[in-house]
């Protein structure tokens, strides 16, 4: 979808912080004309050269350019300041992060919406030539109604040669090395963990199967608070890797790292009550140590986990519940100038 070019005049002064980190912040501000509450993510620049352009908010551009689903959340257009480029977005009512700290974990017809949600958003950037490389609770948006998007594309990068316009490199052609400072840890997937350069939607399932038990639990699958740490404790949760994926030797680090060979931990364990049939086959399809037995999202679609008799319940309850005790936002004085809640760009 094209993307309109607006100015900052076009929208009101913010009235609430949504979310701020090391490189930029969200804001609620409303589109002067259209009277629409929207969600202003802005990118600090650093100058250091005067083309200088962040490269997260190239990446999120581009692939807002070419994406166009109900479950990604949209983005109309862009302006830039002096010090700032801003993707004017959607205004969500929170993360999903934010959803399972308020429930402590779903049932498994509520969380059969959100997967179906998230795999329906998938699918289309994967269909789509993009790889999104950070699925993880807090880039999973949750609107009012309780429908459920992909946010955040800013490591999102093609992987199929011709994808996009001016791209170059893939994973249907292996030829392309990317970087494996992707994906927050703790969603990591193996072949990365591994330190390899080459991979593709693999790796965003496995993310989907970390968030899958995430959710059913209300706390992370694997926690660990290094590289070497995360790998451990998959490990000990789906066995050693050799039998199941005998090129994990041809991993970049395979050598560095050494582990004590153990068989694969029981998933329900890790799930806790008595999880159904489909749902331990569903994330055990999604959790395999080789990146080419994982479900793709199509086929993810397909799994039992969603057979149409099985119950589907919305978090409309929940959201709900959410807005009612504005946990989802950070409260700041009704109208604020731009300027005075902007911190200074990171060196």
């Amino acid at each position: 979808m094209s993307l309109c070019i607006y100015s900052r005049e076009d929208f009101s002064e913010a009235r609430r912080l949504l979310g701020h980190g090391s490189y930029g912040e969200v804001l609620e501000s409303t589109e002067i004309r259209t009277g629409e509450v929207v969600a202003l993510k802005r990118v600090f620049l650093r100058f250091v050269s005067p083309t200088y352009f962040p490269i997260s908010a190239f990446r999120e551009i581009q692939a807002h350019s070419c994406l166009n689903h109900p479950n990604i959340v949209s983005c109309w257009g862009v302006f830039s300041e002096p010090h700032t480029v801003t993707l004017v977005m959607e205004a969500c009512l929170c993360d999903l992060n934010t959803l399972m700290e308020h429930s402590l974990g779903l049932a498994e017809d509520k969380a059969r919406g959100v997967l179906r949600d998230i795999l329906l958003g998938l699918s289309n950037c994967h269909e789509m030539g993009l790889i999104h490389r950070d699925i993880k609770s807090s880039n999973i948006l949750v609107r009012e109604n309780g429908e459920v998007c992909l946010g955040d594309f800013g490591l999102a990068r093609p992987y199929r040669r011709g994808c996009l316009a001016g791209s170059s490199g893939g994973w249907e052609g292996k030829d392309a090395q990317l970087t494996a400072q992707v994906t927050s840890r703790w969603y990591r997937s193996p072949e990365i963990l591994f330190g390899s350069g080459v991979y593709g939607p693999p790796i965003d399932m496995w993310a989907v199967g970390v968030l899958a038990v995430e959710l059913l639990t209300g706390k992370p699958w694997a926690a660990g608070g290094s590289d070497l740490e995360q790998l451990s404790i998959i490990v000990a949760q789906l066995g050693s890797p050799e039998k199941t994926w005998p090129d994990v030797v041809n991993m970049p680090d395979y050598s560095k790292v050494s582990f004590t060979p153990c068989p694969p931990a029981d998933l329900s364990v890790a799930l806790g009550g008595s999880p159904s049939i489909e749902i331990l086959s569903f994330i055990s399809a999604l959790l395999k140590w080789d990146p080419a037995a994982r479900l793709t999202a199509e086929a993810a679609l397909k799994h039992p986990f969603f057979d149409p008799s099985l119950p589907i319940s919305s978090i409309a309850g929940l959201c709900a519940e959410i807005k009612s005790s504005s946990a989802a936002r950070t409260s700041l004085p009704k109208s604020i100038s731009f300027e005075s809640i902007t911190c200074q760009p990171p060196e």
